[in-house]
């Protein structure tokens, strides 16, 4: 099941899966990030409205996972799947990460889409991460 959630003060609307809690509510998070958590499975959903990268297309998600995969000092990262469906772009892949506050790393399946707006120069990445 999923719930409609408000995003940036009402400017844009997203089903998000019903057990995710909205991460502002108990920490800070950037203006252009809406962070949402499941606290049961560990699984996070992060909105980023970023400038977009010089890259074209599907090089474009290529660039944002490893980008990702260096911010999380990820020991090992994979692509497993990329698609493009309608100028959207999809990337699964898998990162051996450790956790925030926490020994030790897990394998963490890494899903991206990236929607990329040239008349505002942005690109809209929506990543999925599930421990």
């Amino acid at each position: 099941m999923t719930t409609v959630r408000e995003l940036y003060g009402g400017a844009m609307t997203m089903q998000v899966p019903s057990g995710m809690v909205d991460i502002s509510e108990f920490r800070q998070v950037p203006d252009n990030q809406e962070v949402f958590c499941d606290t049961s499975t560990d699984r996070s959903l992060i909105i980023e409205i970023l400038e977009a990268v010089p890259q074209p297309g599907m090089q474009a998600i290529e660039y944002h996972f490893a980008q990702l995969a260096n911010a999380n000092d990820a020991a090992e990262s994979e692509i497993v799947e990329t698609t493009e469906t309608n100028g959207m772009f999809a990337l699964a892949g898998r990162q051996q990460a450790g956790k925030f506050n926490q020994q030790g790393t897990q394998c963490v399946a890494v899903l991206l889409a990236l929607q990329r707006i040239p008349e505002n120069d942005a690109d809209v990445l929506i990543t999925m991460n599930v421990p």
